[in-house]
Formats: structure tokens, C-alpha cells, sequence
């Protein structure tokens, strides 16, 4: 009897067990990409709040010390003073002008720590950039332990009608 009971007991939980999804793959990795942590979704968040707010000090504390920031025009930075002094140059005396239209997390790695978040950001540049209207960019984050270590975007111009 305690075996049948063992055995049941085994079965219901093994049957409770929710796979993780996946899908894609990744060149060079026998592994396909896993749905990431919500946490990661969250820092990025919270570093657009503080970055269209431009809160700039605040910004650097979602930042690894030997961060990585490349921007779409090319320009590559190694430390998060340079690029915060970059940002401060592209926002000039503007305010923020961006949607943040989403992010998600994906994890190539389950449990060795570290995730990727893509984030999506429209800006309206209607009134400063002729024939364009908006500028569509998209971000990728690697986030381990809590801070960003790669920072990447590029961007799409969308063009008037």
C-alpha cells in the first residue's frame, strides 16, 4: 500500500510540472531560447522611467560598472559615464518623446544566470526631422544579477506618406 501511495504521489507531481516554453534558437547553442524573468522586464522599466524623467544620476544604478553601450549611429561606450554623457547630448534641452511599446525577457540559459530583455520605444520627430515622422528603436538588454551589462540599439526611420 505505501508503494501504490508512493507511486501516485510521484506521478501527481511529476504531472504538476509545467515545462518552460521555448522557442527559436541561438548560433551556436544546442539550445532554444527560454521565456525570461519578469524581474528583467522590470529594471528596463524602471530605467525608462528614470531616463524620460532625466534622472540621470538614477539611471546609472541599473548600470554594471564594465557595462557595454553601443548606440545605432555607431558610437561604443565603456563605462556609464560615457554613455550617460552621450544621452545627455542627444537629449540636449528637448523632453522625452518616445512610447514604450513593450519588452519581454528571453533566457538562453536557464539557471546559470543571466537574461536577455528587448525592449520596443517610438519616437515622434515630426517636427524636427523633415519627411520623417517617427523613429522606431529597439533595445536589447543583458541583465545578470540585477544589472545591465550590454546595452545595444538599433533603429528603424519611418518615413511621411
Amino acid at each position: 500500500m505505501k508503494n501504490l501511495l508512493l507511486c501516485i504521489a510521484l506521478v501527481f507531481i511529476t504531472a504538476c510540472e509545467n515545462p518552460q516554453k521555448s522557442n527559436g534558437f541561438a548560433r551556436g547553442s544546442k539550445d532554444s531560447w527560454k521565456i525570461g524573468s519578469q524581474a528583467g522586464v522590470n529594471l528596463v522599466t524602471e530605467l525608462d522611467k528614470a531616463w524620460s524623467s532625466r534622472d540621470f544620476e538614477k539611471m546609472k544604478i541599473f548600470f554594471d560598472d564594465s557595462a557595454t553601450f553601443m548606440f545605432a549611429e555607431g558610437d561604443k561606450f565603456n563605462s556609464v559615464d560615457g554613455f550617460i554623457g552621450h544621452v545627455k547630448k542627444q537629449f540636449g534641452d528637448q523632453e522625452a518623446n518616445w512610447t514604450y511599446d513593450w519588452a519581454v525577457a528571453v533566457d538562453l540559459l536557464p539557471g546559470e544566470g543571466g537574461e536577455w530583455v528587448n525592449a520596443g520605444f517610438t519616437s515622434d520627430v515630426s517636427k524636427t526631422k523633415e519627411d520623417t515622422s517617427k523613429i522606431h528603436y529597439s533595445e536589447w538588454y543583458y541583465v545578470e544579477d540585477g544589472k545591465i551589462k550590454i546595452w545595444n540599439q538599433t533603429r528603424r526611420i519611418i518615413l511621411d506618406k
